[in-house]
């Protein structure tokens, strides 16, 4: 859901609720600023406000409508107004908005705010500057995996010891929809990784770290399901059926089980397969 309110635009409509226990309520995005290091609304509704006057015996209570605005709105507060009969999703998750074709059109919009760079757990990596030892000891970019140059400033995750390099750094920021950090894949996106295999690969190892939520190192077919329904969901088109969802995994890694590198081919697979059903 996050993803989706950073694709919010002026004029979409959503749901608004203050707080959780608050009924929520469909109101128009008219325009999106900052305040404060936030990002906030203004937004329109409907209120109902009942007629002067008390109704004559035997008659229903007749309402007037007003229109009311509101200003300073967080967008933590706006949730996706579905057109299910529910209306309103608190958590977005893949099934959602493969079903429901608002929300897939938001999240496939560019980002507003670009993602700052991550390893492929998801720690923001910090900048650091060589060191007098980077000539005895160089580093290699975890992307490119060429050596940094002794003097280049990197960025880097100490805990996962991840490494980018300033020329991977510049060379994410120029791919399309919010960049390589980007956490939904556009179709847009998914055509630049499959031109780049460097960033194809870290992605999909991120895709990787996402679906093993347990760490257990390898991923069996409900995971396999999960990351298929995602990418259908972001990609716009329908999830593999169950017996394609096999052959998928067999091709892959000739079992029901993928690994990490076994992954690789599956998710470049899935991302190629996608991006075909959609422009059929």
């Amino acid at each position: 859901t996050e993803e989706w309110r950073f694709r919010l635009q002026a004029n979409d409509l959503v749901m608004h609720r203050t707080r959780f226990i608050d009924r929520p309520r469909a109101v128009r995005i008219v325009s999106i600023g900052d305040e404060n290091g936030s990002r906030v609304a203004e937004v329109k509704f409907f209120k109902p406000s009942a007629a002067d006057g008390l109704p004559s015996a035997g008659a229903l209570p007749s309402f007037s409508w007003e229109v009311v605005h509101l200003s300073a709105v967080p967008l933590r507060q706006f949730y996706p107004l579905l057109q299910e009969e529910h209306g309103c999703a608190h958590i977005l998750r893949a099934g959602l908005a493969i079903r429901d074709d608002g929300a897939r059109a938001v999240l496939q919009r560019p980002r507003s705010v670009r993602v700052q760079p991550q390893c492929t757990k998801g720690h923001l990596l910090k900048p650091e500057e060589a060191k007098w030892f980077s000539f005895v000891q160089p580093k290699t970019c975890t992307v490119c995996r060429n050596v940094v140059g002794t003097h280049e400033v990197t960025h880097t995750c100490a805990q996962c010891d991840f490494v980018l390099c300033s020329s991977c750094r510049h060379s994410a920021a120029q791919l399309p929809c919010g960049g390589a950090f980007s956490d939904v894949l556009s179709p847009d996106l998914a055509r630049a990784f499959l031109g780049n295999e460097d960033w194809l690969t870290y992605k999909a190892q991120v895709y990787f770290v996402k679906a093993d939520h347990n760490s257990m190192g390898f991923l069996d077919k409900p995971k396999a399901r999960r990351v298929d329904n995602r990418l259908a969901a972001e990609l716009g088109v329908k999830p593999l059926g169950d017996s394609e969802l096999v052959q998928a995994l067999k091709e892959a890694s000739g079992a029901l089980e993928l690994s990490e590198s076994a992954f690789q081919h599956f998710f470049s697979s899935a991302v190629t397969r996608a991006l075909a059903r959609l422009e059929a």
